[in-house]
């Protein structure tokens, strides 16, 4: 289960992007309820609990496919930075598909004994499931 995000922790910046993003889209309701479905596929997984970077693509992969998926439905143009940055739903997935490589730097990431650097995969998934609890309740 997710850690549940400390009231004292301020709200990650890559987590307040995509906040920002989402409130921009036209059906904020069909985005939450999408970042749902995305939040259910990563409790789904069993991610490896060793350190050291142990399985960190097998992990990775399929979280990515998922949201290449939701970018192209919502018409991302690869390269084509002026006509993304007009659509505030591909800016979002845009935004939680950046989130993945950098999730280290989450607040919400629990990796004792070891460099953030190093966290497990099952560490890093816990983060992103907190960052997105985070942006769907706002």
């Amino acid at each position: 289960m997710a850690m549940e995000s400390k009231s004292n922790k301020a709200v990650w910046s890559r987590t307040r992007e995509a906040i920002d993003f989402l409130h921009q889209c036209q059906d904020v309701e069909k985005i939450k309820s999408e970042l749902v479905e995305l939040g259910d596929f990563l409790k789904a997984l069993t991610p490896s609990k060793k350190t050291h970077y142990h399985m960190l693509d097998e992990w990775g992969t399929p979280i990515y496919d998922s949201i290449r998926s939701k970018l192209d439905e919502c018409g991302f143009v690869n390269g084509d930075r002026e006509a993304n940055s007009k659509k505030p739903e591909v800016m979002l997935w845009w935004s939680i598909y950046g989130m993945i490589s950098v999730i280290v730097w989450s607040p919400n990431l629990y990796a004792p004994g070891v460099d953030h650097h190093k966290a497990s995969a099952h560490s890093r998934n816990e983060a992103l499931i907190a960052e997105l609890e985070i942006i769907i309740k706002s």
